[in-house]
């Protein structure tokens, strides 16, 4: 699987892509920067904006604007595994 992180840093510029085989995501402070990358890449590859990111490499994103905060959940994997081992009746504990 080809998977990969770039980022752009500047004075008034972070940019994060991540690219793993025909999924990519931008992030930016910036919409103007996501739309630069977007721009640049539709050059080279047919692209297709999918709107806010709400899934990325198995990962659940949800965003809260207003407390500034993004989480990333793996209930999907965690769940994967359970089904795997025959363990989705077996009670969860809480670990520090």
């Amino acid at each position: 699987m080809d998977q990969a992180v770039y980022y752009k840093k500047a004075v008034d510029e972070h940019t994060v892509v991540t690219v793993s085989v025909d999924d990519m995501a931008i992030t930016s402070k910036h919409l103007a920067h996501i739309d630069t990358i977007q721009v640049s890449t539709s050059r080279y590859f047919e692209i297709s904006d999918l709107g806010q990111l709400s899934w990325l490499l198995g990962l659940k994103v949800e965003r809260n604007r207003a407390e500034r905060t993004i989480t990333l959940l793996q209930n999907a994997y965690v769940d994967t595994v359970l089904e795997r081992f025959h363990l989705q009746a077996a009670k969860n504990v809480q670990s520090p």
